[in-house]
């Protein structure tokens, strides 16, 4: 029986899936990161839980005919170029893991290994163009055009989340001045309430703000609301320009239906160019869940 390894590398944990060749899951599991792993060290142990997966399924590595690795940050399906939340600058980490296991995987990022995962088996079936959105500690795309990951002339397409929206504002973990995820995203959200002198002591994370916004605090409702209008702003634009017949939203956030994405769509809806956002505009929330990435990395390729 041929197989296929998923995997997604977070900053916090890895999802690894082991699927048959049309994408039915036969089994998965999370384990946490190994902190301060090098991204040879980290490979080799990538390796080695494949290992031990396809063991216990009664598999051998002769039984796998792919392997994907979604990543947290950019690469050329080879090469890891920048993974900050890693610390992986120019690593070659498809060479490490075919090193440690015999077989050569391909690499994607993982928002687009998250969108090709929509396209595949969740939302974004039968669509021609789809933009599956995450929203979480930052903020990233995937874009599928027909059936496949769009990447860009320069190979960072979908960075939605590096749209500048705020002249000469706040600083982003990228370096530039003014990012919607530096609003938007749930660090940014957090960031906001902190700068504000009311609720500077009674919040330490971004999920305290959601919390008191939903016993209506006031204060906490105008920030989730100014992220929503520069998230929807910067989205407007994306739709503008590509013009999606599927947007999707995974990551953390997107279970915060009732204060961010209700008002998100809503805004997208009225504000977006009319012929571009249409009935033929499917927007929703992602199926998968945290498993989109792993479920796009074991179709890279396919």
């Amino acid at each position: 029986m041929g197989v296929r390894l998923g995997m997604d590398v977070g900053g916090t944990k890895v999802n690894i899936g082991l699927f048959k060749e049309d994408g039915h899951l036969l089994y998965k599991e999370r384990y946490p990161v190994q902190r301060g792993a090098g991204a040879g060290e980290f490979m080799q142990l990538l390796a080695a839980r494949a290992d031990e997966l396809l063991l216990s399924n009664g598999l051998t590595r002769a039984d796998v005919v792919s392997i994907g690795i979604g990543v947290p940050g950019t690469t050329d399906g080879h090469v890891v170029l920048n993974a900050p939340n890693l610390h992986w600058i120019n690593e070659p980490c498809a060479e490490y893991f075919t090193l440690a296991f015999g077989k050569a995987p391909i690499l994607a990022q993982d928002t687009r290994a998250a969108a090709l995962g929509e396209y595949r088996l969740g939302a974004g079936q039968g669509k021609r163009v789809l933009i599956c959105v995450t929203l979480g500690t930052g903020i990233g795309s995937g874009i599928i055009i027909d059936g496949h990951i769009f990447n860009g002339g320069m190979g960072t397409a979908g960075e939605v989340g590096h749209i500048p929206v705020v002249s000469d504002g706040r600083i982003c973990n990228c370096g530039r001045r003014g990012c919607m995820e530096a609003y938007a995203s749930g660090t940014g959200i957090f960031l906001s309430a902190k700068e504000d002198p009311y609720l500077h002591h009674r919040i330490d994370s971004a999920h305290d703000v959601f919390m008191l916004a939903q016993k209506n605090d006031p204060i906490a409702r105008k920030i989730i609301a100014e992220a929503v209008a520069y998230c929807g702003r910067a989205l407007c634009a994306v739709i503008n320009t590509l013009s999606p017949d599927a947007l999707i939203f995974s990551g953390g956030m997107s279970a915060q239906m009732g204060l961010y994405i209700a008002p998100l769509i809503a805004h997208i809806r009225a504000s977006a160019y009319a012929l571009a956002v249409g009935e033929a505009l499917k927007i929703d929330v992602s199926p998968l869940g945290e498993d989109a990435p792993m479920i796009g990395a074991a179709m890279l390729g396919v």
